[in-house]
């Protein structure tokens, strides 16, 4: 039990080196962007100065302010009545042979 507790703590202190958690637009996340990111774009302090928050950085990413307001509309589940109806097995790539992405 003592060598799964210590494989586990290894394994979180691990985890935090490849997934760091800076602030949204400090200096830390831009350095570790530059740093880290193989992209042709440098990263930077393109809102300094301006009042952006958190929030405002959500809203212009297009996360929805309050998400329960905007739920899926409910729908009656599909019932098989008889299951001997059912077929014995089922391959779908044999079912649909020219389906390019199952098979």
């Amino acid at each position: 039990m003592k060598v799964l507790a210590v494989l586990l703590a290894v394994g979180a202190a691990s985890a935090l080196k490849y997934f760091p958690n800076h602030q949204p637009l400090s200096d830390e996340l831009i350095a570790y962007i530059n740093e880290e990111a193989r992209t042709t774009w440098t990263a930077g302090k393109n809102f300094e100065g301006r009042g952006v928050t958190t929030t405002t950085l959500k809203r212009m990413c297009g996360v929805i302010p309050e998400p329960n307001g905007y739920k899926l509309p409910y729908r009656e589940p599909h019932v098989i009545e008889d299951i001997r109806d059912l077929p014995t097995n089922f391959d779908s790539r044999t079912q649909w042979p020219k389906c390019k992405s199952i098979s």
